[in-house]
């Protein structure tokens, strides 16, 4: 197996299962099973997104280390690394490096999205102004935006 053997097998896992978890999601497809695991905040009350006071930021916490930044970093890292190591003539540790910046970059981006997109959803907004919500605008004007 070269890298670039491996760098593909890591983007087509990567791709595979956000692609599976975002049509999931899309059209509500529900596995046959359900699996909570402890200590994960399940249906036990971790689901709320309750601030104390203005710009406060207490209530529920979602860890960085979740299956989307996990998805999100080994998608980036396999494309990255895979066309680093197929058109470039870096050494393998140099791609290796920059393939794992992508993928740091990239899961942060969807870390940083999806507490947002959590708590935009649990607020009841309407999802049609959510291209300004996520820009950082108001949709309703000045003083209302989350």
């Amino acid at each position: 197996m070269s890298w670039s053997d491996f760098y593909l097998f890591c983007f087509l896992v990567g791709f595979a299962f956000s692609a599976l978890t975002f049509l999931a999601g899309a059209v509500h497809i529900h596995l046959p099973f359900r699996l909570h695991l402890p200590g994960h905040g399940g249906h036990q009350g971790g689901h709320g997104f309750a601030a104390k006071g203005p710009g406060s930021r207490a209530g529920s916490h979602i860890s960085w280390f979740n299956a989307s930044t996990m998805m999100a970093f080994l998608a980036w890292f396999g494309g990255a690394g895979y066309i680093l190591t197929r058109a470039s003539h870096l050494v393998a540790l140099v791609c290796l490096a920059l393939a794992a910046l992508a993928g740091l970059v990239a899961g942060m981006i969807v870390y940083r999205f999806v507490p947002r997109a959590a708590f935009h959803a649990s607020a009841g907004a309407d999802w049609e102004s959510a291209p300004a919500f996520f820009l950082g605008r108001s949709p309703q004007g000045e003083g209302h935006g989350c």
